[in-house]
């Protein structure tokens, strides 16, 4: 039996017999299922930062937002939500992002050796065969090591897409993953780099017979896997997680789905195993939704090992950010705790970065825009420092990252620009 799992596409989840995601969607808003977000008054009816539109949404003669500097060196426009950050062991800092140049869009990666505030001239990784998919959660991620650069994508094409380079002067070649002929889909691959220094890929694959992960690692030759199974079908609009813990145990989160129940899952490789080989329920809050969220869960680590998951969902009646631990390596978590005041509104799409000394920065989608709070307790307490939305020069889908001792909040401005600013 293959497992089922996570896609993030743009339609809502399914929930009856299985279909090409690649398909159009043609649903009958008067069904159980449908997407039609007027049917639920906890559906996903946010539009910011929305990328499913060209960006058309976004102003373009604003001033730019202060106290951050551009990544981005190009004419063309960055693409909302296609933004990631990574860190090198040397200090160097590594930016990908997708950007609009005559209709065409591209990835680019930029390093910057003084912690963001200057920013080399961008390399090209992809070329014309290879168009990445991106939108509703949809992006190439960085990965570094200390051996190299790797980008991850998929396109429609179907092909998961890994991109290497040396480190020093970027030069990024194609190493090819070989799928199955039956494969019809491919969604939100991502890398993390496993404790004998080979990169794993995890990825969503659909045939006919529905979706399930697979991962490939650098020391197999990138022979596919397939993972564990599992109870649910997973929600096939909502990001995945992916990142190796310092005990080395590999964890991939993704909201499951049990009879339209959504909680968050995390499938968990121990050090030897060839994929992921275990799964566990991490979350408990037991929301009912008969649509598709489009938002997923990340992870991260505190210095004690104990396991941070957080994700945002609509349980209570109103959308809220949560967060779960663990103490044994990802096999059983704590109960879900609301980290986040109520503000009259609804929270999204939190992510999460934990610094050397173990301050916690969160990313949120609040009522008023992106916020950047904080916790030093270890996640007991969580503080807004600041709020993302100059207005009117909003940063789009703001997300915190932090490794080797920094620590940075990025995304995409109303202009159209890559923006960073270091935290640490």
């Amino acid at each position: 039996m293959r497992i089922a799992a996570v896609a993030l596409l743009a339609f809502a989840c399914a929930t009856s017999e299985p279909r090409d995601p690649g398909a159009e969607e043609t649903d009958d808003p008067t069904t159980e299922d449908s997407d039609d977000p007027t049917l639920d008054p906890t559906s996903d009816t946010s539009t910011a930062g929305d990328d499913d539109d060209d960006d058309t949404d976004l102003p373009t003669t604003l001033p730019m937002p202060q106290g951050w500097n551009e990544v981005d060196d190009a004419p063309g426009r960055v693409v909302s939500a296609s933004m990631d950050l990574a860190f090198g062991s040397d200090g160097v800092v590594y930016a990908s992002w997708v950007e609009d140049r005559d209709g065409e869009e591209d990835i680019y990666v930029s390093t910057s050796a003084d912690g963001g505030v200057s920013w080399a001239p961008s390399v090209k990784v992809d070329d014309e065969s290879t168009d990445p998919l991106v939108g509703t959660g949809r992006q190439p991620y960085l990965t570094v090591t200390d051996t190299g650069v790797f980008l991850t994508f998929t396109t429609d094409a179907p092909s998961v897409e890994l991109w290497q380079s040396p480190l020093g002067s970027l030069s990024f070649t194609r190493q090819p993953i070989s799928l199955a002929n039956d494969i019809v889909f491919v969604d939100y691959a991502k890398a993390a780099e496993a404790p004998d220094g080979s990169v794993w890929v995890a990825w969503h694959s659909y045939d006919a017979s529905g979706g399930f992960f697979e991962s490939a690692r650098t020391s197999n030759g990138l022979a596919v896997e397939a993972a564990v199974a599992y109870q649910g079908e997973p929600c096939e609009c909502c990001r995945t997680d992916v990142r190796f813990n310092e005990a080395g145990v590999g964890m991939l989160a993704f909201r499951n789905n049990v009879a339209n129940v959504r909680n968050q899952w995390v499938l968990t490789a121990q050090p030897g195993d060839a994929t992921f080989t275990s799964a566990v329920e991490a979350s408990s809050t037991d929301w009912n939704s008969n649509i598709c969220p489009m938002q997923g869960p990340r992870l991260n680590e505190l210095a004690d090992s104990t396991q941070l998951i957080t994700w945002a969902d609509a349980s209570s009646g109103q959308w809220m950010v949560y967060l779960a631990q663990s103490w044994d390596g990802g096999q059983s978590w704590t109960a879900d705790t609301q980290i986040l005041a109520a503000e009259g509104g609804d929270q999204r799409s939190p992510t999460i970065a934990v610094d050397a000394d173990d301050t916690i920065w969160l990313t949120a989608e609040l009522p008023t825009g992106y916020a950047l709070a904080t916790s030093v307790d270890g996640g007991a307490n969580f503080s807004i420092d600041e709020r993302l939305n100059i207005d009117p020069t909003n940063i789009y889908e703001a997300f915190a990252a932090a490794d080797h001792g920094m620590a940075a909040v990025a995304g995409v401005s109303a202009q159209g620009r890559a923006l960073m600013r270091r935290l640490r």
